[in-house]
């Protein structure tokens, strides 16, 4: 007869455990992402139930777990972004950043139906403010409470893209010299792909409320992970 296992060590579920990381996750969410318009689309995606948050309890996943929840998201057509949280992981930041580039190179070599839906980032908690430049920031405005995979699907991506008036679009030939016209009297900022003109806007933002206060907000939010997950027996994190 096999020993009993102990709840925490559990691969498939942990409902307190699920229960506490969304939590967590829904002040970063709210106080961070959306308090801070991070992401214009955030919380209207929310809103519009577009969003599926995840919670993965295995400590070490494996790329076909994790392929096997981004199956599970992509056969549901209402879902836009996924939100996969792995409160058990502790893996550092460069380690995870390793995971998640592995899983999509795998996810475009594996011929599965519903591969290469999402284009996925890596969130982690472990990211020291880099004010250096938008790209640099990106890091700390996705310091997550635990480390977090984000799903987004491409063709919200591109959706999102052919909106946007400074993305690459084909024009009718009747409508090229107006078109023409209009890029002339764009700004320079309106050039800016949307991409990096919200990277832009997050570090001005960061600048204007000051590092101090954002950094305050996130530290209280691992403070909380810590005491809920402390109740379920589950030491603080120590990222390897």
């Amino acid at each position: 007869m096999s020993a009993a296992r102990d709840p925490d060590e559990t691969d498939d579920s942990n409902p307190a455990l699920d229960r506490a990381a969304r939590l967590v996750y829904a002040r970063y969410q709210h106080e961070i992402v959306e308090a801070m318009d991070f992401c214009p689309y955030a919380e209207r995606a929310r809103l519009d139930g577009a969003v599926r948050v995840t919670v993965c309890a295995q400590r070490d996943p494996t790329h076909a777990s994790v392929l096997a929840i981004a199956d599970e998201l992509a056969a549901d057509e209402q879902i836009e972004i996924g939100l996969v949280l792995f409160p058990r992981v502790t893996l550092g930041r460069t380690d995870w950043h390793r995971f998640v580039a592995e899983l999509h190179d795998l996810d475009a070599k594996t011929p599965r139906p519903l591969s290469k839906q999402f284009a996925a980032a890596a969130f982690h908690p472990d990211a020291e403010p880099d004010l250096g430049s938008p790209a640099r920031l990106v890091s700390y405005i996705r310091r997550t409470p635990d480390p977090t995979i984000q799903l987004v699907r491409h063709s919200v991506l591109v959706r999102m893209r052919s909106r946007d008036p400074a993305e690459t679009k084909y024009v009718p030939p009747d409508q090229l010299e107006a078109y023409v016209r209009s890029l002339a009297a764009r700004t320079e900022e309106e050039r800016l792909p949307l991409a990096e003109r919200i990277a832009r806007a997050n570090l001005q933002t960061v600048r204007t409320r000051g590092v101090d206060e954002i950094t305050a907000i996130l530290d209280d939010i691992l403070r909380e992970r810590d005491e809920r997950y402390g109740a379920l027996g589950i030491a603080p994190r120590r990222l390897r």
